[in-house]
């Protein structure tokens, strides 16, 4: 089952995403700031990331950049109001 990363600090939007991914079939794994979005793609393989730009901790650009470096056939689309 392919994995679904979703990184963004606000609950609601985590949860509707996850519930979208989940119904279509997705393992869900997600992080609530930076840091731990990006210890989470760092720890397992993940076959796509939602990534919130405004993240505490760590700025959704730096992570992005950080996922791109070590795996950069990833996809990581960018959901944010910036």
């Amino acid at each position: 089952m392919d994995k679904i990363l979703i990184v963004e600090d606000d609950r609601r939007v985590q949860k509707a995403l996850r519930r979208l991914f989940e119904t279509e079939g997705y393992a869900v794994d997600s992080g609530f700031d930076g840091s731990a979005g990006l210890e989470a793609a760092r720890t397992a393989p993940v076959a796509a990331v939602v990534l919130d730009l405004r993240l505490p901790a760590m700025s959704g650009r730096d992570v992005c950049r950080e996922i791109k470096t070590s795996n950069p056939n990833t996809p990581v689309i960018i959901l944010s109001a910036m």
